[in-house]
């Protein structure tokens, strides 16, 4: 089976999030003056039997798509019930270890945002 990457899905959360960052609210200033952030899989692509799900993407500026993919960012979850948000902690460039507090989009958290998140926890690299 040949798995096709969506589009629509990060691009429309990249607008939503008005092109910054939901870990630092950081992105690249391209030389067209317009933002440069990317999407990064919550959940790897390379499990994925589905792609373009809202919930399993988190709009990152470069730095921390990198550390998602690369690194072993640890997720948890907002106890409260039900959770209003995510922590994800990633290695920054010093190798020291940051926090970041994650509220989702209201279309994330409709579409698999909590599920993609607790995937994650029950998964660790």
């Amino acid at each position: 089976m040949v798995k096709v990457r969506q589009r629509s899905e990060p691009d429309l959360l990249k607008e939503l999030g008005g092109y910054k960052c939901q870990l630092c609210g950081g992105a690249i200033q391209r030389t067209d003056d317009h933002p440069y952030v990317e999407a990064a899989h919550i959940q790897p692509f390379a499990g994925l039997t589905e792609d373009g799900v809202p919930g399993n993407y988190l709009v990152v500026c470069a730095h921390h798509h990198k550390a998602i993919d690369v690194g072993s960012p640890v997720f948890t979850l907002d106890p409260s019930t039900p959770p209003t948000f995510a922590m994800i902690e990633v290695q920054e460039m010093d190798g020291s270890w940051k926090p970041y507090k994650v509220i989702p989009y209201p279309r994330q958290a409709t579409y698999g945002f909590w599920e993609a998140v607790r995937w994650r926890i029950a998964h660790p690299r």
